[in-house]
């Protein structure tokens, strides 16, 4: 064997390792009066590295994960510990933790605008910390979260993978922190509504870690209620309530049900309108929907069908179909 050629060998760097990162921790102190209460927190801001085995490298990292976390001073370890996150996908923590649930907020106009430099950030009256401790989580590629050289981001931007980055999050923050038997809280907002929903129950089953309870924000579980697509009747009859009561808040609508809103509450039920058991010929409940529907800018025949579709044969429901069309309400 040619010792001088097996000595370069083993000299020679692999190309192929990623270079490692190191994790990263700053801890500061702060104080907030919250309900009358002087409360004296913790503020730790850092990433983690998460990591999997690898057969060939062993331990390999993966990704790093950005967080903030907020801890309230001189508490047991019985104290809540709320997970906090947005959704996108593809939005950092950023809009629950200055926007809503940090002690800390932007200060923004009453309309929820922010106003304009110089930027500010104020006590946030609102925030949840005098009720349990907060933890803002990035999932990788937002905020700071990124994963290792040469790792692709792509393999985090599907469901699952997401969901099992943030879970081991999770499950390293607690156990660093000693808070398993702490009550534990998810807050999801939009696509971190689905998120928290798929991680109530890969926490459960992957690591053992009961949740106490889910919070979700702008919730979406069923993405078909929010796809405005032909044949899916469900964003219609349930965006229609939303968008009224909108057009009677900047008081929009004919005078008659701009005065009476209990009124205009009922005939808007889903149930009411839509749902109710009658018959093609119930003509006084046709005319019900009919003019409802018109003064809020949808199209009444499509609202025919919405109700009536199940009693029609294939030939009336095409007749009835074709050229019709969805206005969305004007509001």
């Amino acid at each position: 064997m040619n010792t001088e050629n097996h000595k370069k060998i083993e000299e020679t760097p692999d190309e192929h390792k990623a270079t490692e990162i190191k994790e990263t921790e700053s801890v500061t102190q702060h104080s907030i009066l919250l309900n009358g209460e002087k409360i004296n927190y913790t503020v730790t801001t850092g990433t983690i590295v998460l990591k999997e085995e690898d057969f060939e490298q062993g331990e390999k990292q993966k990704a790093s994960i950005f967080y903030v976390a907020y801890t309230k001073n001189g508490e047991s370890i019985s104290r809540p510990v709320t997970f906090s996150f947005n959704g996108g996908p593809g939005s950092s923590s950023v809009w629950l933790h200055l926007g809503l649930l940090g002690p800390k907020r932007v200060l923004m106009d009453e309309e929820g605008q922010p106003i304009g430099p110089p930027h500010q950030l104020v006590d946030n009256e609102y925030s949840l910390l005098d009720q349990t401790d907060l933890v803002f989580i990035d999932p990788v590629s937002t905020g700071y979260s990124r994963t290792v050289p040469k790792e692709k981001p792509d393999q985090f931007h599907e469901v699952k993978k997401d969901i099992e980055s943030v879970g081991e999050f999770i499950r390293i923050w607690t156990t660093r922190n000693k808070r398993w038997t702490s009550p534990k809280f998810l807050i999801g907002e939009s696509y971190g509504t689905t998120r928290a929903a798929g991680l109530a129950g890969y926490l459960h089953q992957r690591h053992g870690m009961y949740l106490n309870g889910i919070m979700f924000i702008s919730s979406i579980l069923n993405f078909l209620t929010a796809s405005f697509d032909e044949g899916n009747d469900l964003p219609y009859i349930l965006f229609l309530p939303s968008y009224t009561a909108t057009a009677w808040y900047h008081k929009k609508l004919q005078e008659d049900l701009q005065d009476d809103f209990d009124s205009l509450s009922e005939i808007l039920k889903p149930e009411t309108v839509f749902f109710h058991d009658i018959k093609y010929d119930d003509e006084e409940h046709y005319y019900l929907i009919k003019d409802t529907i018109n003064k809020r800018s949808i199209n009444a025949r499509f609202c025919e069908v919405l109700k009536f579709k199940k009693d029609l044969t294939l030939d009336e429901f095409e007749k009835i179909m074709f050229g019709s069309s969805i206005n969305r309400a004007n509001v």
